[in-house]
Protein backbone atom coordinates (compact mmCIF):
# COMPACT_ATOMS: atom_id res chain seq x y z
CA UNK A 1 0.00 0.00 0.00
CA UNK A 2 0.97 3.68 0.03
CA UNK A 3 4.06 4.56 2.07
CA UNK A 4 3.32 5.89 5.56
CA UNK A 5 3.44 9.66 5.86
CA UNK A 6 4.34 10.41 2.24
CA UNK A 7 0.88 10.83 0.69
CA UNK A 8 -1.24 13.70 -0.62
CA UNK A 9 -4.13 14.82 1.59
CA UNK A 10 -6.06 11.64 2.53
CA UNK A 11 -9.35 13.53 2.44
CA UNK A 12 -8.95 15.23 -0.92
CA UNK A 13 -11.47 12.91 -2.66
CA UNK A 14 -9.25 12.43 -5.70
CA UNK A 15 -9.51 9.56 -8.17
CA UNK A 16 -6.24 8.29 -6.64
CA UNK A 17 -7.97 7.78 -3.28
CA UNK A 18 -11.06 6.19 -4.85
CA UNK A 19 -8.88 3.81 -6.85
CA UNK A 20 -7.22 2.56 -3.67
CA UNK A 21 -10.60 2.13 -1.97
CA UNK A 22 -11.83 0.03 -4.89
CA UNK A 23 -8.66 -2.09 -5.07
CA UNK A 24 -8.71 -2.81 -1.33
CA UNK A 25 -12.36 -3.86 -1.59
CA UNK A 26 -11.65 -6.18 -4.51
CA UNK A 27 -9.04 -7.99 -2.44
CA UNK A 28 -11.39 -8.52 0.50
CA UNK A 29 -10.92 -5.44 2.70
CA UNK A 30 -13.99 -3.98 4.42
CA UNK A 31 -12.11 -0.99 5.85
CA UNK A 32 -9.25 1.30 4.88
CA UNK A 33 -7.62 2.44 8.13
CA UNK A 34 -5.80 5.75 7.84
CA UNK A 35 -4.68 8.62 10.10
CA UNK A 36 -6.69 11.81 10.52
CA UNK A 37 -3.45 13.78 10.44
CA UNK A 38 -0.27 11.84 9.72
CA UNK A 39 2.71 12.45 11.98
CA UNK A 40 4.72 10.20 9.69
CA UNK A 41 6.20 8.21 12.58
CA UNK A 42 6.18 4.52 13.48
CA UNK A 43 4.78 5.29 16.92
CA UNK A 44 1.98 7.26 15.31
CA UNK A 45 1.12 4.25 13.16
CA UNK A 46 0.85 2.10 16.29
CA UNK A 47 -1.58 4.61 17.76
CA UNK A 48 -3.78 4.42 14.66
CA UNK A 49 -3.83 0.61 14.72
CA UNK A 50 -4.59 0.55 18.43
CA UNK A 51 -7.60 2.83 17.96
CA UNK A 52 -8.80 0.83 14.95
CA UNK A 53 -8.72 -2.51 16.78
CA UNK A 54 -10.54 -1.04 19.78
CA UNK A 55 -13.21 0.41 17.48
CA UNK A 56 -13.73 -2.53 15.08
CA UNK A 57 -13.07 -5.33 17.64
CA UNK A 58 -12.00 -8.01 15.13
CA UNK A 59 -11.72 -11.66 16.12
CA UNK A 60 -8.35 -12.02 14.40
CA UNK A 61 -5.46 -9.62 13.75
CA UNK A 62 -2.64 -10.64 11.41
CA UNK A 63 0.47 -8.73 10.41
CA UNK A 64 3.68 -9.32 8.43
CA UNK A 65 6.77 -10.73 10.13
CA UNK A 66 8.93 -8.22 8.29
CA UNK A 67 11.49 -5.98 9.97
CA UNK A 68 8.80 -3.28 10.27
CA UNK A 69 6.19 -5.71 11.61
CA UNK A 70 8.60 -7.22 14.12
CA UNK A 71 9.42 -3.74 15.37
CA UNK A 72 5.92 -2.26 15.62
CA UNK A 73 3.45 -5.07 16.25
CA UNK A 74 4.86 -6.25 19.62
CA UNK A 75 4.38 -2.63 20.79
CA UNK A 76 0.78 -2.81 19.59
CA UNK A 77 0.17 -6.14 21.35
CA UNK A 78 1.57 -4.76 24.60
CA UNK A 79 -0.61 -1.64 24.36
CA UNK A 80 -3.74 -3.78 23.90
CA UNK A 81 -2.75 -6.48 26.43
CA UNK A 82 -2.77 -9.18 23.77
CA UNK A 83 -0.73 -12.31 23.31
CA UNK A 84 1.25 -12.37 20.07
CA UNK A 85 2.49 -15.40 18.14
CA UNK A 86 5.39 -14.08 16.10
CA UNK A 87 6.95 -15.38 12.90
CA UNK A 88 4.31 -18.04 12.20
CA UNK A 89 4.64 -20.14 9.04
CA UNK A 90 0.90 -20.55 8.57
CA UNK A 91 -2.52 -20.31 10.16
CA UNK A 92 -5.51 -22.65 10.50
CA UNK A 93 -9.03 -22.32 11.86
CA UNK A 94 -10.12 -24.74 14.59
CA UNK A 95 -13.81 -25.07 15.60
CA UNK A 96 -12.91 -25.24 19.30
CA UNK A 97 -9.95 -22.85 19.59
CA UNK A 98 -10.42 -20.44 16.70
CA UNK A 99 -7.26 -19.25 15.01
CA UNK A 100 -4.23 -21.53 15.30
CA UNK A 101 -0.85 -20.00 14.43
CA UNK A 102 1.65 -22.60 13.21
CA UNK A 103 5.17 -22.42 14.62
CA UNK A 104 8.14 -24.74 13.96
CA UNK A 105 9.45 -26.54 17.05
CA UNK A 106 12.30 -28.90 17.98
CA UNK A 107 14.56 -27.68 15.21
CA UNK A 108 11.83 -27.90 12.62
CA UNK A 109 11.01 -31.55 13.27
CA UNK A 110 7.40 -30.65 13.99
CA UNK A 111 5.00 -27.75 13.59
CA UNK A 112 3.11 -26.72 16.74
CA UNK A 113 -0.35 -25.09 16.52
CA UNK A 114 -0.66 -22.20 19.00
CA UNK A 115 -4.04 -20.90 20.16
CA UNK A 116 -4.52 -17.47 21.72
CA UNK A 117 -6.08 -16.86 25.15
CA UNK A 118 -6.79 -13.23 24.28
CA UNK A 119 -8.98 -11.62 21.63
CA UNK A 120 -8.36 -10.70 18.98
CA UNK A 121 -6.05 -13.63 18.25
CA UNK A 122 -2.86 -11.90 17.10
CA UNK A 123 -0.06 -13.33 14.95
CA UNK A 124 2.60 -12.24 12.49
CA UNK A 125 3.28 -14.31 9.38
CA UNK A 126 6.46 -14.79 7.41
CA UNK A 127 6.41 -13.35 3.91
CA UNK A 128 5.54 -15.89 1.25
CA UNK A 129 3.65 -18.43 3.38
CA UNK A 130 0.19 -17.43 2.11
CA UNK A 131 -1.05 -17.86 -1.44
CA UNK A 132 -1.90 -14.72 -3.35
CA UNK A 133 -5.66 -14.12 -3.38
CA UNK A 134 -7.65 -13.43 -6.53
CA UNK A 135 -9.55 -10.13 -6.67
CA UNK A 136 -13.35 -10.12 -6.63
CA UNK A 137 -14.34 -7.22 -8.86
CA UNK A 138 -17.94 -7.39 -7.59
CA UNK A 139 -17.02 -6.42 -4.00
CA UNK A 140 -17.79 -2.92 -2.82
CA UNK A 141 -14.94 -0.45 -2.14
CA UNK A 142 -13.45 -0.42 1.35
CA UNK A 143 -15.00 1.96 3.86
CA UNK A 144 -12.65 4.67 5.14
CA UNK A 145 -12.04 4.86 8.90
CA UNK A 146 -9.79 7.59 10.25
CA UNK A 147 -8.13 7.72 13.65
CA UNK A 148 -5.76 10.02 15.47
CA UNK A 149 -2.11 9.00 15.68
CA UNK A 150 -0.97 10.58 18.93
CA UNK A 151 2.42 9.25 19.97
CA UNK A 152 1.65 7.73 23.36
CA UNK A 153 4.67 5.44 23.51
CA UNK A 154 8.20 6.12 24.66
CA UNK A 155 10.40 7.06 21.75
CA UNK A 156 13.11 4.40 21.19
CA UNK A 157 16.75 5.40 21.13
CA UNK A 158 18.46 4.44 17.88
CA UNK A 159 22.08 3.35 18.26
CA UNK A 160 22.99 2.55 14.69
CA UNK A 161 21.59 1.58 11.31
CA UNK A 162 23.24 -0.93 8.99
CA UNK A 163 22.05 -1.44 5.43
CA UNK A 164 22.79 -4.87 3.99
CA UNK A 165 23.60 -5.11 0.32
CA UNK A 166 20.61 -6.57 -1.50
CA UNK A 167 20.94 -9.29 -4.08
CA UNK A 168 20.81 -8.05 -7.64
CA UNK A 169 17.97 -8.67 -10.06
CA UNK A 170 14.38 -9.46 -9.27
CA UNK A 171 13.39 -9.63 -5.62
CA UNK A 172 13.68 -13.17 -4.25
CA UNK A 173 10.08 -13.22 -3.01
CA UNK A 174 8.76 -12.41 -6.50
CA UNK A 175 11.21 -14.36 -8.67
CA UNK A 176 9.87 -16.89 -11.19
CA UNK A 177 13.18 -18.78 -11.32
CA UNK A 178 15.42 -19.36 -8.31
CA UNK A 179 18.78 -21.13 -8.27
CA UNK A 180 19.79 -22.35 -4.83
CA UNK A 181 23.43 -22.85 -3.95
CA UNK A 182 24.05 -25.75 -1.60
CA UNK A 183 27.09 -26.83 0.38
CA UNK A 184 27.55 -29.64 -2.16
CA UNK A 185 28.93 -27.10 -4.64
CA UNK A 186 32.13 -27.33 -2.62
CA UNK A 187 33.20 -23.72 -2.09
CA UNK A 188 32.42 -20.04 -2.43
CA UNK A 189 34.45 -19.87 -5.63
CA UNK A 190 31.35 -21.21 -7.43
CA UNK A 191 29.03 -18.41 -6.27
CA UNK A 192 30.01 -16.06 -9.09
CA UNK A 193 29.11 -18.74 -11.62
CA UNK A 194 25.78 -19.43 -9.92
CA UNK A 195 25.02 -15.70 -10.06
CA UNK A 196 26.03 -15.55 -13.72
CA UNK A 197 23.75 -18.49 -14.56
CA UNK A 198 20.84 -16.88 -12.73
CA UNK A 199 21.39 -13.61 -14.63
CA UNK A 200 21.49 -15.47 -17.96
CA UNK A 201 18.20 -17.23 -17.17
CA UNK A 202 16.46 -14.20 -15.65
CA UNK A 203 16.45 -15.66 -12.15
CA UNK A 204 17.68 -14.96 -8.62
CA UNK A 205 20.20 -16.75 -6.39
CA UNK A 206 19.44 -18.07 -2.92
CA UNK A 207 21.26 -20.38 -0.53
CA UNK A 208 20.87 -22.90 2.24
CA UNK A 209 21.53 -22.00 5.85
CA UNK A 210 24.97 -23.60 5.82
CA UNK A 211 25.98 -21.67 2.71
CA UNK A 212 24.88 -18.39 4.30
CA UNK A 213 26.48 -19.27 7.65
CA UNK A 214 29.78 -19.71 5.84
CA UNK A 215 29.40 -16.32 4.18
CA UNK A 216 29.21 -17.65 0.62
CA UNK A 217 25.98 -15.67 0.20
CA UNK A 218 24.47 -12.84 2.28
CA UNK A 219 22.04 -13.74 5.06
CA UNK A 220 19.04 -12.27 3.22
CA UNK A 221 19.52 -14.94 0.54
CA UNK A 222 18.84 -17.79 2.96
CA UNK A 223 15.76 -19.90 2.23
CA UNK A 224 14.16 -22.24 4.74
CA UNK A 225 12.86 -22.44 8.27
CA UNK A 226 15.08 -19.65 9.58
CA UNK A 227 15.14 -17.73 6.30
CA UNK A 228 12.85 -16.82 3.43
CA UNK A 229 9.76 -18.67 2.16
CA UNK A 230 9.55 -18.54 -1.63
CA UNK A 231 7.22 -19.75 -4.37
CA UNK A 232 8.98 -19.54 -7.76
CA UNK A 233 7.70 -21.28 -10.86
CA UNK A 234 11.03 -23.16 -11.05
CA UNK A 235 13.49 -23.95 -8.24
CA UNK A 236 16.90 -25.42 -9.12
CA UNK A 237 18.92 -26.75 -6.21
CA UNK A 238 22.62 -27.30 -6.93
CA UNK A 239 24.33 -29.42 -4.29
CA UNK A 240 21.44 -28.92 -1.86
CA UNK A 241 20.99 -31.75 0.67
CA UNK A 242 17.33 -30.91 1.14
CA UNK A 243 16.67 -31.19 4.88
CA UNK A 244 13.19 -30.32 6.16
CA UNK A 245 14.52 -27.02 7.50
CA UNK A 246 15.26 -25.98 3.90
CA UNK A 247 12.46 -27.61 1.91
CA UNK A 248 9.76 -26.07 4.13
CA UNK A 249 10.80 -22.77 2.54
CA UNK A 250 10.12 -24.00 -1.02
CA UNK A 251 6.87 -25.87 -0.51
CA UNK A 252 5.01 -23.35 -2.71
CA UNK A 253 7.46 -23.77 -5.59
CA UNK A 254 6.06 -25.00 -8.90
CA UNK A 255 8.71 -27.31 -10.37
CA UNK A 256 11.56 -28.38 -8.08
CA UNK A 257 14.77 -29.67 -9.67
CA UNK A 258 17.42 -31.17 -7.41
CA UNK A 259 21.04 -31.92 -8.36
CA UNK A 260 23.12 -33.98 -5.94
CA UNK A 261 25.70 -36.76 -6.19
CA UNK A 262 24.24 -38.59 -3.17
CA UNK A 263 21.36 -40.90 -4.18
CA UNK A 264 20.02 -40.71 -0.59
CA UNK A 265 19.91 -36.88 -0.53
CA UNK A 266 16.62 -35.65 0.92
CA UNK A 267 16.19 -33.11 -1.87
CA UNK A 268 15.08 -35.89 -4.21
CA UNK A 269 12.00 -36.58 -2.08
CA UNK A 270 10.92 -32.97 -2.59
CA UNK A 271 11.87 -32.80 -6.28
CA UNK A 272 9.77 -33.11 -9.40
CA UNK A 273 12.98 -33.86 -11.30
CA UNK A 274 16.07 -35.30 -9.64
CA UNK A 275 19.51 -35.33 -11.24
CA UNK A 276 22.04 -37.73 -9.70
CA UNK A 277 25.34 -36.10 -10.52
CA UNK A 278 28.07 -33.64 -9.65
CA UNK A 279 26.63 -30.20 -8.89
CA UNK A 280 29.71 -28.17 -10.05
CA UNK A 281 29.78 -30.13 -13.33
CA UNK A 282 26.06 -29.47 -13.84
CA UNK A 283 26.66 -25.78 -13.16
CA UNK A 284 29.35 -25.63 -15.84
CA UNK A 285 27.12 -27.50 -18.33
CA UNK A 286 24.18 -25.19 -17.73
CA UNK A 287 26.42 -22.12 -18.12
CA UNK A 288 27.71 -23.46 -21.44
CA UNK A 289 24.14 -23.91 -22.70
CA UNK A 290 23.08 -20.49 -21.40
CA UNK A 291 25.94 -18.83 -23.25
CA UNK A 292 24.51 -20.30 -26.44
Amino acid sequence: GPAWGRQPDWRDGTAWSEEIRAELGHFGADYWIRPEESSGTALGAIGVLESAIEEIQPAIALGPATSLGRDQLPHLAARLGLGLTGDAIGVEMDPSHGLLALKPAFGGQLVAPIASRTLPAFATLRAGVLDRSEPDRNRAPAEILEFGDEETLMEPHWHDFVRETELGGVDLDQASLVICAGFGLGGDEHMAKVTRLAEKLGGVVCGTRRVCDLGWLPRQAQVGLSGRYIGPHVYLGLGVRGSFNHTVGIRRAGTVIGVNNNPKAEIFAASDLGVLGDAPAMLEALLAVARG
